[in-house]
């Protein structure tokens, strides 16, 4: 038996403000949708363009009206991107970087650094994979 990885989800206050970051933050672009009859709740996944066939299910519920806990599990997306320099420059005018790994000695055994980015229901890794 294989499994295949399909999407990870994450639920979101505001759904048009969040499909704003994800498209200027990562590239990040609707390739469906699904709305209740009822119209309880809204499902959209987005994907990065064929990079990979893994997407992000955002899912927005109407009776929910505050904002998510992201609690204490650190749990986030990771990115690889070709030009970290560009990538951090845009998030750093974001002004969504949460954290950065500007010495990372045990990262940097391991050949890569580290910046985190944040939105109000989202932290994301992007990762400089070095050789």
């Amino acid at each position: 038996m294989q499994f295949k990885f399909v999407h990870n989800n994450f639920n979101v206050l505001d759904l048009e403000k969040s499909l704003a970051f994800y498209e200027k933050a990562l590239g990040l672009k609707e390739i469906r949708r699904k709305e209740a009859e009822d119209g309880s709740f809204i499902l959209v996944y987005l994907g990065d363009g064929g990079a990979s066939a893994h997407a992000l299910e955002l899912t927005w519920l109407r009776d929910w009206d505050r904002p998510y806990n992201l609690g204490d599990n650190e749990f986030h997306l990771a990115f690889e991107v070709e030009d970290y320099e560009a990538a951090h420059k845009l998030h750093e005018e974001m002004g969504c970087i949460c954290y950065e790994n500007k010495e990372p000695p045990f990262l940097k055994s391991l050949g890569m650094e580290v910046c985190r980015i944040m939105s109000n229901d989202f932290c994301g890794q992007i990762i400089r994979f070095m050789s």
